[in-house]
């Protein structure tokens, strides 16, 4: 476990932390915008990875108990943002499936007073469990896509145990909306299953959605600042193209990595910021 490091922005008072640098378990087939979030004196950062990840329920528990147990310890009890990897992710049938049982080892090792976080959860080929935290002294504000289910809500039909996680978080000390992984899901179904491209256009009016949402209810104008595209097939990594033109003042980078659905070929996540 390890506390992350925090450099200044050339120019600002602002630091943004360092979240992977070069210990990202996906290498970007596109760019490497790794700084994901500005700090300040209410919000720490730290990491934790496991060598194995199986059995995963098992795994996660553990890995999200220890990553609560040191925040809450030096005072940052609420989780605003985290990141997930690890290998096989869709492996398994039915509830055996390893995303399936890795919610239930996340549900059991975090509190619910800890908060839905925004989050991403990918899988890796390189073997191992991987956890990225973002926490603070005060909660920030959940947000909800109007066109998804809250995944918290998801029917039996997708595992044993809801995600636990919330579409967005606002952060409002910096201004920040935390944008979860976003895929082409809409209420929550998988649309387009076999077609990366649709997907992605689904997957640009979920967080259109989303933007519209936040800005509507705290008042914010929001501008993309830094977006990461997940694909599957990394021939898909050209879909940049559709995603620069729609927000080309963010920075950008693209990983490669299994989403947690076998028929969903693409994600984003990222950043926006008060303009």
């Amino acid at each position: 476990m390890r506390l992350l490091r925090t450099p200044k922005v050339p120019g600002t008072s602002a630091a943004r932390l360092v979240l992977f640098d070069a210990a990202h378990p996906l290498p970007p087939l596109i760019g490497g915008a790794d700084h994901w979030f500005w700090r300040d004196d209410d919000c720490l950062a730290l990491a934790v990875h496991e060598p194995h990840s199986g059995p995963i329920a098992e795994v996660a528990e553990r890995a999200y108990r220890r990553a609560h147990t040191e925040l809450t310890a030096k005072g940052y009890r609420h989780w605003l943002r985290t990141w997930t990897y690890f290998d096989g992710i869709v492996d398994g049938h039915g509830d055996d499936e390893r995303y399936r049982q890795f919610c239930l080892g996340r549900a059991r090792g975090l509190p619910v007073d800890a908060g839905y976080p925004a989050a991403t959860v990918i899988g890796t080929r390189a073997p191992g469990f991987w956890l990225w935290v973002v926490a603070a002294k005060a909660p920030g504000q959940r947000f909800e896509n109007p066109r998804q289910t809250p995944a918290w809500q998801y029917p039996r039909e997708y595992g044993p145990q809801s995600p636990g996680f919330s579409r967005a978080l606002w952060w409002a000390p910096t201004g920040l909306l935390l944008l979860s992984g976003t895929s082409s899901v809409v209420g929550h179904a998988t649309l387009h299953a076999g077609d990366a491209a649709a997907q992605l256009l689904e997957t640009l009016a979920n967080i259109d959605a989303l933007v519209a949402q936040v800005e509507a209810e705290t008042g914010a104008a929001l501008k993309a600042a830094s977006l990461r595209l997940y694909v599957r097939d990394p021939a898909d990594a050209a879909l940049l193209t559709h995603c620069r033109v729609r927000w080309p003042e963010a920075e950008w980078a693209v990983h490669q990595g299994s989403i947690c659905r076998a028929d969903l070929a693409v994600e984003i996540e990222g950043v926006f910021s008060r303009r």
